[in-house]
C-alpha cells in the first residue's frame, strides 16, 4: 500500500517534532508542526464514521500516532493523518514552481482521464484534446462518470490526472493499477504528498508548499477552500527524471 510506505518513510526519517496545532475545516484539514512546517489534506465531503469519537484533543495523541492516522478507515482521521504526513514532507525534495499543465505535455490527440473534478484543468482541456473522461464519486453532472467506471476507461487514456484526495480515501493504489498504458500520470491538488519516492509510479506530483502556516490554520478553520489556502501557499511540482 503506497500510503503505508509513505508513513514508514517519514517514521524512519529521524526524530519527529511535536504537533503544534490541528484544524479540521469544512473543505481542508491542516496540521502545523512545532518546527513551523505545515501540511493540508482535503476534508472528505461525506463524513460517515465507524463510531462516534470521544471528545479529546487530538494533539495529545503524539506525533507518531497522528501520522499513523493516515491509515485510518475513519474519513476525518485519515485526513488529519495525511495532512500530518504532508507537513513532514514539506521541503523534503526539490520542486519546480508553476502549473501542472505546463509540465504535462498534453497533445491534441490524447485521451485524458481525470480522477476528481479539477475545474481549471477542465476549462483548459475541454475541446483541446481527443477525449476528456472525468471521474467523481459524488458529482452527478453531465460528462462526469462515476468512480466505478475508472477500470473501463482509464486503461485507454494517454494522460491521467489523479486527485491527491485518493490518498485520503485510500483509492490511489486501485487507480494506479488502471494507468499502465498512460504516457504520463500525475497526482495534483493540495493533498498531494510531495515525496520523491512516489516518482517511480507517478510522473509528476503537483502539490503545494505552505508559506504562512499560521494564516493557513485560520483560513482552514473558517471554512476556506482551495482559493483561500492558495493565498498562503504556492504551487510546486516534483518531476520524474527522464
Amino acid at each position: 500500500m503506497i500510503l503505508a510506505e509513505l508513513v514508514n518513510e517519514v517514521r524512519s526519517s529521524g526524530k519527529l517534532p511535536p504537533i503544534e496545532d490541528i484544524r479540521a475545516g469544512l473543505f481542508y484539514t491542516a496540521v502545523k508542526l512545532e518546527d513551523g512546517r505545515a501540511g493540508v489534506a482535503a476534508t472528505p465531503r461525506v463524513l460517515v464514521t465507524p463510531r462516534p469519537r470521544e471528545a479529546k484533543d487530538l494533539r495529545d495523541l503524539g506525533t507518531e500516532k497522528a501520522l499513523e492516522l493516515a491509515l485510518s478507515p475513519d474519513p476525518l482521521l485519515s485526513a488529519i493523518g495525511v495532512a500530518t504526513l504532508n507537513a513532514f514532507l514539506a521541503g523534503s525534495a526539490e520542486a519546480i514552481e508553476g502549473d501542472l499543465l505546463d509540465h504535462l505535455g498534453v497533445r491534441e490527440d490524447d485521451r485524458v482521464g481525470m480522477v476528481g473534478y479539477f475545474g481549471p484543468f477542465v476549462e483548459k482541456l475541454k475541446g483541446h484534446v481527443r477525449e476528456l473522461y472525468i471521474f467523481e464519486r459524488s458529482e452527478r453532472v453531465e460528462h462526469v462518470y462515476p468512480d466505478w467506471a475508472e477500470p473501463l476507461l482509464l486503461p485507454g487514456c494517454d494522460v491521467v490526472i489523479i486527485s491527491g484526495t485518493t490518498f485520503v480515501n485510500k483509492t490511489i493504489d486501485f487507480v494506479l493499477e488502471n494507468t499502465n498504458n498512460a504516457r504520463k500520470v500525475a497526482v495534483a491538488g493540495p493533498t498531494t504528498p510531495l515525496s520523491g519516492s512516489l516518482l517511480g509510479k507517478i510522473d509528476i506530483l503537483s502539490g503545494i508548499r505552505v508559506t504562512d502556516p499560521d494564516r493557513l490554520l485560520v483560513l482552514v478553520s473558517q471554512g476556506g477552500g482551495t482559493k483561500a489556502i492558495m493565498g498562503v501557499a504556492r504551487k510546486v511540482n516534483l518531476l520524474k527524471e527522464r
